[in-house]
């Protein structure tokens, strides 16, 4: 892995850590999972407080990140790099919009 690859692969991490945890988008489906897992047992209720954690959830992001660019690089380069691109894109928007 080359030190520009390393970095596309952590803003791409980054950003679908966000993409899971925080965005709005996905607000619903998350919410009925959270829902489903916090009525659960000790190891659902421990899986929920890891999706509400970003540190915890970009663990497994990142791994999920290594296996797919062993699995299928192509298709990981392409999310990678769009996800890489959304982070960016979304920081300078902050910015600008401070």
């Amino acid at each position: 892995m080359t030190g520009v690859e390393l970095v596309i692969d952590g803003l791409a991490v980054g950003r679908l850590t966000q993409l899971v945890v925080d965005d709005r988008i996905l607000d619903v489906p998350r919410d009925a999972v959270l829902a489903w897992l916090d009525s659960g047992g000790g190891l659902e209720r421990k899986v929920a407080e890891g999706l509400r954690c970003p540190v915890c959830t970009s663990v497994w992001i990142a791994a999920g990140a290594a296996v797919a660019s062993r699995v299928v690089p192509r298709t990981w380069r392409t999310v990678a790099r769009v996800a890489a691109v959304a982070a960016i894109a979304g920081f300078v928007a902050d910015r600008e919009l401070s």
